[in-house]
């Protein structure tokens, strides 16, 4: 594990984990303070998706990220990595595999048949971006804003600021 200098201010010393080397060369890392003082500090993977590579460039919306991650929280749950210790209590509650298969791709559907509807030639994009974690082209970027706006409405996340940009004048100061 790669770590960053020790530096020690009276009694407490900071001393940062920032991860392995290989990590710092396929992600983004950023050192934050978690305390106002600024003691303690952790190390954070910002650009873990695409989808957060696209937020972070500015290229999508806050409102549009949040959107794409309640679609990727739903499509881990109808197709993503099943968990030997998960899945028996859920055959269990359901009391079918058939059924549970089911439930999972119909976890899915709302979203999917709101694109449908709305934006049915964004789907193969946002299903790369989201389902497969294919970075979005250029020439395919607008299609990919309509997906997500769609998505922002169907899951209601149209009112999320960007943390990153200033509200009226009291935050310039």
């Amino acid at each position: 594990m790669s770590q960053t200098p020790s530096k020690s201010s009276g009694r407490f010393s900071q001393h940062v984990e920032s991860g392995t080397p290989e990590l710092g060369r396929h992600h983004r890392i950023e050192i934050e303070s978690v305390d106002h003082r600024g003691l303690m500090r952790r190390a954070r993977v910002i650009d873990q998706h695409p989808l957060d590579e696209m937020l972070i460039s500015r290229h999508i919306s806050a409102s549009q990220h949040a959107a794409g991650e309640s679609m990727m929280d739903l499509l881990a749950l109808a197709c993503g990595p099943r968990s030997p210790s998960l899945e028996p209590m859920v055959i269990v509650a359901m009391r079918s595999g058939d059924a549970t298969l089911v439930g999972r791709w119909l976890a899915i559907s709302s979203p999917v048949e709101s694109l449908r509807r709305h934006s049915p030639d964004s789907i193969p994009v946002i299903m790369g971006l989201l389902a497969n974690r294919k970075p979005v082209a250029l020439k395919t970027l607008s299609l990919c804003r309509r997906g997500l706006d769609v998505l922002s409405g169907h899951f209601g996340t149209w009112e999320v600021r960007d943390p990153r940009r200033p509200l009226g004048r009291a935050a310039k100061l």
